[in-house]
């Protein structure tokens, strides 16, 4: 029979740390930041017949429950099916009422997911790594590093950079963008250990950026963009080796792509890198009258439009209330 048990953070800490390969939501030094964010946190472990099989940080925000807002991630369960799920729909409506909760596993049969998460298990060493790659995935790799194309990585130093390369390509993308603060405030509560910036610079000017963050010897990029009209020095390309050969030479075990729409151009180039998939689940306690993926394609219509002044001011008001 499964339970959803209350815990203090302490106690989550504790069983967390039993559990392989966790995702990086499941750092509770998230917690600090999402404070700031006015969320009031609270902490689960979900058992059945008494032994511990997942994890559930939660988030309140008037009175609704969110399980992590701003990341991929949020209910880790070990193994899932659908009397699995229906059990935890059933509890997740008894405990909260009104909760947005993203379901994850490892080891899931599930094939309805809202979104996909790509994970590449690391060789031992970087000529290994690219050894396993297909002949033509190499062949793009060498090719970019032609190209006279210089990369660096390092901490908030570079944020500055990451910030000029998101912002343009979130404005291109017609998509709100999140403040220069948000990013400033997520990497001052993570340990300086935890996180890595990357920046691919043609000219001395910064054309491809990411944010990457480690947890439980898994590292995630979380944000990555690009500047399209550098795209055919294959600078994104450029970008994801330098962030693998990173993971693989500080011992990480898996490196995470990230979620990304089923069928959609950015899983097709996450899947060129030999990754396994897994599914994440949308776990809501009521449907919205009008599709969150209408509002995004109708906004993006006319968001690229406006002038970046605009856009930068009222994006994160925009994007910081989307959890």
């Amino acid at each position: 029979m499964l339970e959803i048990i209350k815990v203090n953070e302490h106690k989550y800490d504790n069983f967390s740390c039993k559990f392989n390969y966790l995702p990086i939501s499941f750092n509770s030094k998230f917690n600090k930041f999402l404070i700031y964010h006015d969320f009031i946190s609270e902490f689960y472990i979900i058992k059945n017949d008494s032994v511990c099989i997942g994890l559930l940080p939660t988030y309140k925000i008037k009175k609704k429950y969110y399980s992590v807002p701003f990341f991929s991630y949020g209910l880790f369960i070990k193994d899932t099916d659908t009397l699995c799920l229906n059990e935890l729909n059933y509890l997740l409506i008894q405990l909260f009422k009104d909760f947005h909760i993203r379901l994850f596993s490892f080891n899931s049969c599930l094939s309805n997911a809202n979104k996909i998460t790509a994970v590449l298990n690391l060789k031992p060493s970087v000529d290994n790594q690219l050894l396993s790659f297909k002949s033509k995935l190499r062949s793009q790799i060498k090719k970019s590093l032609k190209n006279n194309l210089i990369t660096t990585n390092g901490k908030s130093e570079l944020l500055k950079d990451f910030f000029f390369v998101y912002s343009e390509n979130m404005h291109n993308l017609g998509s709100p963008q999140y403040s220069y603060s948000f990013f400033e405030n997520i990497l001052t509560n993570l340990d300086p250990d935890n996180f890595q910036i990357f920046i691919v610079y043609y000219n001395d000017k910064a054309v491809a950026a990411s944010i990457c963050i480690s947890f439980n010897d898994v590292m995630e990029v979380v944000w990555a963009s690009s500047l399209s009209k550098y795209n055919y020095l294959s600078t994104n390309m450029l970008l994801y080796w330098e962030m693998i050969k990173f993971s693989i030479n500080s011992k990480i075990l898996k490196f995470s792509f990230g979620r990304s729409d089923p069928n959609s151009s950015q899983l097709r180039f996450k899947m060129q890198w030999g990754v396994e998939l897994f599914p994440i689940i949308y776990l809501k306690s009521n449907e919205s009258l009008i599709s969150f993926n209408f509002l995004k394609k109708n906004l993006s219509f006319f968001w690229r439009f406006l002038p970046k002044k605009i856009t930068k001011f009222i994006g994160p008001i925009i994007s910081e209330k989307i959890y």
